[in-house]
């Protein structure tokens, strides 16, 4: 027989990247160039994050920042987005209102020289990526803090952006991914118990 699951607090820690700042921020937006996967688990599973842990958040496409009033937010998140006047444009309105700024990269694309070798990079769909991976470098470099994926990731970032604060926000599971987790284990426990 199935149970019901119940959410405990712990099973959606606050993300790493929110630590000392948290009592201030109260409402977020995150901005991504177009909906993918990765945004998924980047994003949408940060917000949920978030959610649990009392902080707001919208998100937008990036096309869509000129119409937003950034002032009702204490932060943004940038994901994976390269169209460098956009982000330029909403990186300025949102420190002439006092908002903090986050850059969230998963990939190391940003140093074309240190990754050009790798066999992918021969693929014809890459030839133009050194023009992606400047314009890349030159978006990070306008905000305030980094958010990356991994340990290594954030001594890549270092390296380029010594000036800069990366922070960690591991891949998370979603709270539907958590529940059905949670839900497994529970019934596990319950066939053991029996």
């Amino acid at each position: 027989k199935d149970i019901d699951i119940v959410l405990t607090p712990n099973c959606m820690d606050v993300p790493i990247f929110i630590d000392a700042d948290i009592s201030k921020i109260k409402k977020m937006a995150f901005f991504i160039d177009y909906y993918s996967y990765a945004a998924r688990y980047r994003v949408e599973h940060l917000r949920e994050q978030l959610q649990w842990n009392g902080i707001a958040s919208d998100y937008y496409m990036l096309h869509e920042a000129t119409g937003v009033d950034l002032s009702v937010y204490q932060a943004i998140v940038v994901y994976r987005c390269s169209d460098y006047e956009q982000i330029e444009n909403l990186v300025n309105r949102a420190k002439e209102c006092g908002v903090a700024t986050y850059y969230d990269v998963d990939d190391y694309v940003f140093e074309y020289d240190e990754i050009s070798q790798l066999d992918f990079m021969k693929d014809p769909e890459y030839r133009d990526f050194k023009m992606k991976a400047d314009t890349m470098k030159k978006c990070l470099s306008l905000f305030d803090s980094i958010i990356v994926s991994t340990e290594q990731l954030k001594k890549g970032v270092l390296q380029s952006f010594p000036q800069k604060r990366v922070v960690v926000n591991r891949n998370g599971a979603s709270m539907e991914m958590r529940l059905w987790s949670e839900k497994a284990l529970q019934n596990k426990k319950l066939a053991e118990d029996k």
